[in-house]
């Protein structure tokens, strides 16, 4: 995913490097690498979240198991 952003980022940025000046090409690539670093950690959180409950359920069910209880 970050790929097809960099790769979007980095024809925009010859686009705009073509046409004016290269400072705001500069621009254009520091906006994109700090949005990307927010979406990693957002999306990082996100999923660590889903994976703790998953981790949760499976020791869960392994304990009931294992006590012969079965749900």
């Amino acid at each position: 995913m970050l790929m097809v952003g960099l790769v979007a980022a980095v024809i925009t940025c010859l686009f705009v490097a073509l046409f004016s000046k290269w400072g705001y090409c500069l621009v254009a690539v520091i906006i994109y690498l700090i949005i990307s670093l927010v979406v990693n950690k957002v999306t990082r959180d996100y999923s660590n979240k889903y994976l703790k409950q998953a981790h949760f359920m499976l020791a869960l069910i392994c304990r009931c198991e294992n006590n012969r209880i079965f749900l």
